[in-house]
């Protein structure tokens, strides 16, 4: 199957807004497990949702007792952190040891598309994932921050007695940044990181229109690992799995960037002759219940 293009992501960064999509109920979703399943419509039926585990469900070789082991090992890491907080004297210094402490014990390689189940597994991981961890150990220790997209990158904002501190969970180097001069230099090159910059010549490779540039929630995570499983499958010319984990990620979030790449993917069906009529005309529908979310959310 030849594709339209190919999406190129630098960290998976893709979304604003958050809405329930009520167009694609539980029953006609396709699940890759029974722990899957079950946190999906825990959620939709707005039970109480273990966060750890909605962050992990979107890979598919995740078996319950893996998750357990992982939420162990996580709690265990956490507890040892505090433990160690008692002996720092300022917020900046713990901050420090905590995201290097991080690095060390769980980001070993870089791969894109990486999931956080996969992290744990493997410790290969993503910005996307990368930042998930850090997120999910400043929840466990009371730490307020920010998770913040933009249109090529995805980090963490901490406020703490008058200064603001960044994570780039990417840079294992210097990826804690706290001197404030380079903070707001860093925070203003974010700002000002328009559509169109650094835009790449190959003209089979998408780039988003849309910017992006909003603080999100742990809820947006869920959403964007599925988005990332929806465009790396459309990378690899699997419009069924892209389709599957389009139709899970827009039950967590929604953006405008959906529409571009919910779009697309129609475009793409309309123009390959290898699938079946009937097959062609299942996907437009639930690419179109999916985009259908976008007319729901402006009318709110």
């Amino acid at each position: 199957m030849k594709r339209a293009f190919y999406f190129l992501t630098v960290g998976l960064l893709l979304i604003v807004g958050v809405v329930q999509s009520q167009h694609t109920p539980a029953t006609s979703l396709t699940f890759h497990s029974v722990l899957e399943e079950d946190a999906i419509k825990e959620y939709l039926d707005k039970k109480e949702v273990d966060m750890f585990a909605l962050q992990l469900i979107s890979t598919h070789d995740l078996s319950e007792s893996e998750l357990t082991d992982y939420n162990a090992r996580l709690d265990e890491f956490v507890k040892k952190l505090s433990e160690k907080k008692q002996k720092y004297k300022n917020d900046e210094k713990f901050l420090s040891y905590t995201f290097y402490k991080v690095n060390q014990k769980f980001l070993k390689r870089y791969r894109p598309f990486t999931s956080p189940g996969t992290l744990f597994k493997t410790g290969e991981y993503d910005c996307l994932s990368g930042t998930t961890l850090y997120a999910l150990i400043l929840n466990k220790l009371d730490i307020d921050h920010d998770i913040v997209e933009t249109n090529h990158h995805i980090y963490l904002r901490i406020q703490r007695a008058g200064k603001v501190f960044l994570m780039e969970s990417t840079d294992p180097m210097y990826g804690f940044i706290a001197d404030q001069k380079e903070v707001a230099e860093r925070l203003n090159s974010l700002d000002s990181n328009a559509p169109g910059e650094n835009v790449v010549t190959d003209k089979d490779v998408y780039v988003f229109e849309t910017r992006v540039n909003e603080s999100i929630d742990m809820y947006d995570l869920a959403g964007l690992h599925y988005y990332n499983a929806a465009v790396n499958s459309y990378n690899q010319e699997d419009i069924s799995a892209s389709v599957n984990n389009l139709e899970k990620a827009v039950i967590f979030y929604f953006s405008p960037r959906i529409s571009e790449f919910g779009m697309l993917v129609a475009k793409t069906l309309l123009q390959v002759d290898q699938i079946q009529d009937e097959a062609k005309r299942d996907y437009l529908n639930r690419i179109n219940n999916v985009l259908s979310v976008e007319r729901s959310y402006a009318v709110r």
